[in-house]
């Protein structure tokens, strides 16, 4: 008789995140009540249900080697472009208008940037302990682009936004698609008060 693994007291594992995809979450359904990541993993795979299925066993001999073939060309790589965004609005630089008290500025940014044919708006807010960040890439795509941010990868909601929350406002910001790489100047956070 096998015994089941019991559930971790962390987040679920793989092998429990794809048997609550594929059947009654059972008694998962409390941790995945309070775990946000594990929803989030969990919506992933009931949206792409392939997830955890064993490879195709035996695939025919010319799709193996036209796989190959594509990988070995250079235009595959050479296709794809990294472009560097440049910044054409900064609301910190902006001068505050007369009569304006207090430190309202200082903690909420805009920023616009432009690569190409595409404009990303990013809004940045300071919480208490937390910057609040909410990020549009607007243009044409063939493919909905991501947002990297250190080891973070952040997908863009049905409305084309990326949110996200961090102790630490952003430094490094690439933007991803398949058509290429937008590559954003590192941002400073210090802000210089004019007279």
């Amino acid at each position: 008789m096998k015994t089941r693994k019991k559930m971790t007291k962390g987040h679920l594992n793989r092998k429990e995140l794809i048997e609550a995809s594929k059947k009654a979450v059972g008694n998962r359904a409390k941790h995945l009540a309070e775990c946000a990541e594990c929803r989030k993993a969990l919506e992933f795979l009931l949206k792409f249900p392939v997830a955890g299925q064993l490879p195709l066993a035996d695939a025919p001999t010319g799709w193996i080697n036209k796989a190959v073939a594509l990988a070995e060309k250079k235009k595959v790589v050479d296709g794809l472009s990294r472009v560097l965004a440049h910044l054409i609005f900064d609301s910190w630089t902006m001068p505050e208008p007369v009569g304006v008290r207090g430190e309202g500025a200082i903690e909420h940014r805009r920023l616009r940037y432009r690569a190409a044919e595409i404009t990303i708006d990013i809004r940045a807010e300071q919480a208490r302990d937390e910057w609040h960040m909410v990020a549009q890439a607007a243009g044409e795509y063939k493919s909905r682009p991501v947002l990297v941010i250190g080891k973070n990868v952040y997908y863009s909601d049905e409305n084309g936004l990326f949110q996200w929350a961090d102790k630490k406002p952003p430094r490094h910001i690439l933007l991803k698609s398949n058509e290429g790489v937008i590559e954003f100047p590192e941002l400073s956070w210090k802000k210089t008060r004019k007279n």
